[in-house]
């Protein structure tokens, strides 16, 4: 991917009271309506991992690649990706 807004994006919190609002740094990603079930909410917290997803799957992606790493060294950069995904999502 090259054509997205690099990370690391942020949740606004208490963007105001109709809205959820996604950034990077100063720059606006985007935004989303103010629902009652809480479904906004989250999904916008989802869109802000969205560049630490990303990354965690490239490095999944480099790990499962051809190469020349060891088993151990597999394993150690799987659990490194790993953490980084379960990171992005908490």
């Amino acid at each position: 991917m090259s054509d997205w807004t690099k990370g690391p994006w942020h949740y606004q919190e208490g963007s105001d009271a109709y809205t959820h609002i996604v950034r990077a740094g100063d720059e606006f990603v985007c935004q989303l309506l103010q629902d009652a079930s809480g479904k906004s909410e989250a999904r916008a917290k989802l869109i802000a991992a969205a560049p630490d997803m990303a990354e965690a799957l490239e490095g999944i992606n480099r790990i499962l690649s051809p190469g020349s790493r060891t088993l151990d060294e597999m394993i150690r950069d799987m659990d490194y990706a790993c953490d980084r995904a379960r990171s992005a999502l908490a």
